[in-house]
């Protein structure tokens, strides 16, 4: 009779325990897609004569195409990663050394 006893004393320690974590992993889940702290204001090292022509968000990415007066230094794509606010690459539009047949 006592090993029955401590069975179902044990099985619904069990069940509790298996309720509890079911629970905790929903509200985990529900409640974690908010974020935990802001970029704040972001810098970005571009010429001054450079101006913002676009800006768009995609694969994870930002990406800012600067214009300008200086074709040679304003003309480029800018890769930030907005989670950090670092500037990750840069496409350059220039003249390429390669050709194409």
């Amino acid at each position: 009779m006592r090993a029955l006893k401590a069975t179902v004393i044990f099985m619904g320690i069990l069940i509790v325990a298996g309720f509890a974590f079911v629970v905790i992993t929903i509200v985990g889940r529900v409640g974690g897609d908010s974020p935990t702290e802001t970029l704040g204001t972001v810098t970005v090292d571009a010429d001054p004569a450079c101006r913002l022509a676009d800006a768009w968000s995609a694969d994870g990415l930002l990406y800012i195409r600067l214009t300008g007066p200086d074709s040679n230094r304003c003309a480029a794509i800018m890769l930030v990663n907005p989670e950090t606010g670092r500037e990750v690459g840069r496409i350059t539009l220039g003249k390429s050394d390669r050709t194409i047949e």
